[in-house]
């Protein structure tokens, strides 16, 4: 023992550990919440058995609130497309309050013997929405014809255990950093 006191005790590796411990988990916690929370896209995908002067597709998306009956007289679908962007969000739009989702004309793959599958990802959806999709086939002359199938899919959200997992990591997280707090020395006086 000295003069000037017992000599002090080394921090255990437990304390000094435990605030950038928190760190992580606060980080973590909030990566899991905030990454997490955008909705799933939706992926449409479809086969052609053959495909005879077929330039390519465009796929059509649609709400069922905005799908309506046609009105006798009314042009045939894939007729009565319009070039405005009345959306604002760079799509155009046809009669029937639908939105032509790709920007560029969908290349067709396959030959009059053969046939071709395609995917198209539609990652601007809200989650828990019901939308429409139905494909539209160019011919190598321009003629567009929309096929008559419509396939209907809902938007998923963010899976619930994500949001959970990122809720415990910052409760943990933020504990720790309390503890950690509260237990560092304070300033050490001046004799």
């Amino acid at each position: 023992m000295s003069a000037a006191g017992p000599s002090p005790r080394p921090t255990p590796i437990a304390d000094r550990i435990r605030l950038p411990l928190a760190l992580v988990l606060l980080a973590g916690g909030a990566w899991l919440l905030g990454s997490n929370l955008r909705p799933a896209p939706i992926v449409i995908r479809w086969e052609t058995g053959s495909e005879q002067d077929v330039a390519g597709f465009n796929l059509w998306r649609s709400e069922p609130a905005a799908e309506t009956a046609e009105p006798a007289g009314a042009a045939p679908a894939g007729e009565g497309r319009t070039d405005d962007d009345a959306a604002g969000d760079g799509t155009t739009g046809d009669t029937d309050g639908a939105r032509l989702l790709n920007a560029e004309l969908i290349p067709a793959q396959g030959s009059a013997q053969t046939g071709a599958a395609y995917a198209y990802t539609d990652a601007a959806v809200v989650p828990g929405r019901v939308y429409v999709y139905q494909i539209e086939e160019l011919s190598g002359d321009g003629q567009a014809t929309r096929l008559p199938e419509r396939v209907e899919a809902q938007a998923e959200g963010a899976a619930l255990h994500y949001r959970l997992e990122g809720l415990a990591l910052l409760a943990i997280g933020l504990l720790l950093a309390r503890q950690a707090l509260s237990r560092s020395p304070g300033p050490t006086p001046r004799p």
